[in-house]
């Protein structure tokens, strides 16, 4: 023990290291929910401690194991990311310990070298973060890898449904003003709830042994019997984007494998700047898709890619694209290659993966060399 110290608790560094870098992904930056629910909590118990975040529409809670508890007691840590979460040692055999010093502060010793440091608390009431029973939920294992596939159709500013993710038990679906994406995710369900699930995707996709439950106002997803995640959903009426996109024609298609194509995107996308609205322009020939990044600070850059068959028109047709989400579109399919459908160069494009249910719509850009 530290002299003059008093020791709170012990932790193992990597259980305490998963647990903080998870909750950093929830935890508020700046804003409403920043003023009210600033910080990370861990609240240590005789044999456990509970790691708390929210962002007031997301929560984060995770249990974790521990080696001592001295002391009973609530920590708020200050900043997003506690400042000595980067030197925690991954060696499950190193551990991090928590003192109060008489001047009441928090102070962590951890490492081979025994380095100790006095990190900031806040003071204050903490919005209540639920913890629910596991057994409860039903299986989500679907889940993880398929809320990664149509998050990117859902924009970063959106508000109202535009914000959230649709779970009927069939579909999952994601809408901005613009693009569209779903992929078939058979889960429990009892009703369609909107779910604002795109911030979750890292930590979502990270679980082992997935299940849920929705509940008036809120989904909770488990990504095991220690970690939680809580969403609210989105009250209001799921526009019929997809319903309406279908009713488009796609008589044309090519098939290209789809590590090809993201090559070619992420290599003219790294000449983006400064670029206020970067656009690249897409071709497709008898035998390739070629991409220019035109308009840019850089001048035009261009990339192709072969392709693996085509049908329909022989005649080539160029598209102009957000480089952005089409390259999100693409590059979060499930398959290994991508089927793109298509009609006139002002019509959206339909994207589907021949051996899974998963379809995206993106819609072009205009011709600005035309003048229209």
């Amino acid at each position: 023990m530290m002299a003059g110290n008093t020791h709170i608790a012990t932790v193992s560094a990597a259980l305490l290291h998963e647990a903080l870098s998870r909750a950093n992904k929830v935890a508020p930056t700046k804003g409403n929910a920043h003023d009210r629910a600033a910080g990370i909590q861990i609240d240590f118990r005789l044999d456990e401690a509970h790691v708390r975040a929210t962002d007031l529409d997301v929560t984060f809670y995770q249990k974790i194991p521990v080696e001592q508890v001295s002391e009973e007691c609530v920590l708020r840590l200050s900043g997003v990311v506690p400042p000595f979460v980067a030197s925690l040692s991954m060696d499950k055999n190193q551990v991090i310990r928590f003192f109060r010093a008489e001047n009441k502060r928090i102070i962590v010793q951890y490492g081979k070298t025994r380095t100790k440091a006095t990190i900031p608390t806040i003071t204050g009431e903490y919005p209540t973060v639920h913890w629910f029973d596991y057994e409860q939920m039903s299986d989500a294992s679907e889940l993880g890898n398929k809320i990664a596939s149509v998050a990117w159709a859902t924009e970063d500013d959106a508000s109202g449904v535009l914000s959230g993710i649709k779970i009927d038990g069939k579909w999952l679906e994601a809408l901005s003003s613009k693009n569209a994406a779903r992929i078939q995710c058979e889960i429990e369900s009892d009703v369609t709830v909107i779910a604002v699930l795109k911030s979750l995707v890292p930590l979502v996709k990270s679980g082992s042994r997935l299940r849920m439950m929705t509940q008036e106002g809120r989904i909770v997803v488990a990504l095991d019997e220690m970690t939680q995640v809580t969403s609210t959903t989105v009250l209001g009426e799921w526009p019929n984007l997809v319903e309406r996109l279908e009713r488009f024609e796609f008589p044309n298609s090519v098939t290209i494998r789809k590590t090809r194509f993201t090559e070619a995107l992420s290599r003219v996308l790294s000449f983006v700047r400064n670029d206020r609205l970067p656009r690249v322009r897409v071709t497709l020939t008898s035998d390739s898709i070629d991409c220019v990044l035109t308009g840019t600070l850089n001048g035009d850059v261009q990339d192709s890619c072969a392709i693996n068959s085509r049908s329909g028109i022989e005649e080539d047709v160029t598209f102009y694209f957000n480089p952005t989400w089409l390259l999100e579109a693409i590059d979060t399919f499930p398959g290994a290659s991508v089927k793109i459908e298509y009609n006139g160069s002002l019509q959206p494009i339909r994207l589907t993966e021949p051996s899974t249910s998963y379809e995206a719509y993106v819609m072009p850009m205009r011709d600005l060399e035309d003048g229209t």
